[in-house]
């Protein structure tokens, strides 16, 4: 089993580490390489440390097992990265889509209740930043913190917009709604 420095435990580490290194960089095969570059430690361990052998092999394979497992976790974070930048999880609401929200109107009490929202986004991203106003005749309104119309912009409704909410403060007349990062029209509202 043993010639001069060299083991099997010790041959097999390097070569396992040697192929796994070369196949770590092969799309959707790489990830094979953890298995190898765990099994060139575990060996390279055994042969190098393993009853006083000090086999060369082994250390080099437990080395390159170490590299390999190293390589695969920085691989799987950044392509974590990549997908999550792509894929636009970590970003705010986006700026070139506007909300999907619905709402229906109370002409009685000139108030509007929300029906559907989308609850990543705000009434205002804070309270002197408005994402949604309100246009009549030239004049912003906003939402304040208890949900009625303003033309102050500040002390403004912070929350997410969502099913159930009643706006209030509405007049008379036709108020254009807008999405105010995109300046999108949602639509209008007409109180008689």
């Amino acid at each position: 089993m043993t010639n001069g420095t060299r083991t099997n435990f010790g041959i097999a580490s390097l070569v396992l580490g040697i192929v796994g290194l070369c196949i770590i960089w092969i799309p959707l095969v790489g990830i094979a390489s953890i298995v190898l570059g765990i099994l060139a430690i575990i060996f390279g361990a055994l042969a190098y440390w393993g009853k006083n052998r000090r086999d060369v092999f082994g250390l080099a394979g437990f080395i390159l097992g170490l590299i390999i497992i190293i390589l695969v976790i920085i691989s799987i974070i950044i392509s974590a990265m990549v997908y999550v930048y792509v894929s636009g999880m970590l970003s705010p609401p986006p700026g070139g889509i506007a909300p999907n929200i619905a709402w229906t109107k109370d002409n009685t009490n000139y108030r509007i209740t929300i029906t559907a929202g989308f609850s990543s986004y705000r009434y205002a991203s804070s309270s002197s930043v408005a994402n949604i106003i309100f246009k009549k005749s030239g004049v912003n309104y906003y939402v304040d913190s208890s949900y009625s119309l303003t033309s102050i912009e500040s002390g403004l409704c912070t929350a997410p917009i969502q099913a159930g909410n009643v706006i209030t403060g509405f007049t008379a007349g036709t108020y254009q709604v807008v999405w105010e990062p995109t300046d999108k029209l949602l639509g209008d509202i007409t109180f008689t």
